[in-house]
């Protein structure tokens, strides 16, 4: 114990008798517990630091690590830059690199998001500078360009702004409305084959469709393919199926696969915006009136690689052993974006 003659270290109520270089303790012969109910302070030349522990609600015990090397203690508002650390996942875990890269897991964002006036670029919902800045886009004109094949009662009309069909209530009829040779971004080889999709690149396609009431074994398609021929898709190409008045997606890579209804009953002439997005082996996502409807995902029924042959937008009507009435289907306004 210090006693007051020890040097004159402390005096008889146990404070220093002046600032001195005398340690409490020794590494081999130190105290166990300090027990304070207030404050420790260390004092400065003009201030002092003190540092306070509020009223627990049990007892609690701080641990403070072994930093690895000489460190000091993060503070709330001090300005300070953090190492290596992991927040934790029940908060939001992610990693932070010194080259300014953040990669963060899926999370939803409690309010609206800023760019600054910088552009923010390989969003899912890309902004259309994003996606101007990123790709191209391809208007196809409904009134002129198109090549028409009819069989039976199967008819088109192309108009300004969409196409429509129809087909009588005649078995085996059916019409068919395709535009070839879109321009697309096919690759190294772009001279020679400027119109072969490219599907190892994105591609949106986006396009309005409504139908007359249903009639069974009437089957009206919208297809993004490498072939010409009316039907289900037996080659590379993505679009959308309509059987009497329920829809799905259809994709092909080297192999056909459907989705679940995009929508299980459509309202007869009511339009339907429909937007197919192809991830390049990562999936394709149909989206109708602005909500993921189905997302393929499974490699074989995804399309990549370059075309054999030219890229190829097609609207079909199609009817089998004997429609009970005709019906008629329209195609508006289709837009194809494809990154460069």
């Amino acid at each position: 114990m210090l006693r007051q003659e020890d040097n004159n270290i402390v005096s008889a109520d146990w404070t220093p008798v002046a600032d001195n270089a005398q340690d409490l303790g020794l590494l081999l012969l130190r105290w166990r517990d300090l027990l304070l109910s207030r404050y420790v302070v260390f004092k400065g030349t003009t201030y002092k630091t003190s540092l306070l522990a509020t009223e627990p609600a049990a007892n609690r015990i701080i641990t403070l690590p072994d930093p690895g090397a000489d460190d000091i203690v993060a503070l709330l508002s001090a300005a300070q830059e953090l190492k290596n650390k992991t927040i934790n996942a029940a908060v939001l875990k992610g990693s932070f690199t010194a080259s300014g890269v953040v990669a963060l897991p899926a999370f939803t964002l409690g309010g609206a998001i800023s760019g600054n006036g910088q552009l923010i670029s390989g969003l899912n919902g890309e902004s259309l500078a994003d996606l101007i800045v990123r790709g191209r886009f391809i208007f196809l004109p409904t009134a002129t360009g198109w090549t028409e094949t009819n069989v039976g009662t199967g008819a088109c009309t192309f108009r300004i702004n969409y196409i429509t069909q129809v087909v009588g209530a005649t078995a085996n009829s059916s019409t068919i409305a395709k535009i070839t040779n879109i321009p697309m971004e096919s690759g190294s080889d772009t001279l020679t084959n400027p119109v072969r999709p490219n599907f190892n690149k994105k591609i949106y396609i986006s396009f309005l469709v409504w139908r007359e009431s249903a009639f069974a074994g009437i089957v009206s398609r919208v297809q993004f393919k490498v072939a010409t021929a009316i039907g289900q898709l037996g080659e590379a190409g993505f679009g959308i199926q309509i059987t009497n008045m329920a829809m799905v997606g259809e994709s092909y890579g080297t192999g056909r696969a459907e989705t679940p209804a995009l929508v299980a009953a459509m309202v007869s002439r009511r339009s339907y915006r429909v937007t197919i997005v192809h991830d390049p082996g990562v999936s394709i996502k149909w989206y109708i009136d602005g909500v993921l409807a189905a997302t393929q995902s499974t490699a074989a029924n995804i399309p990549s690689g370059e075309g054999a042959s030219s890229s190829t937008f097609m609207v079909s009507m199609q009817a089998g052993d004997p429609s009970s009435a005709g019906c008629e289907f329209a195609c508006t306004a289709p837009i194809i974006w494809q990154a460069v």
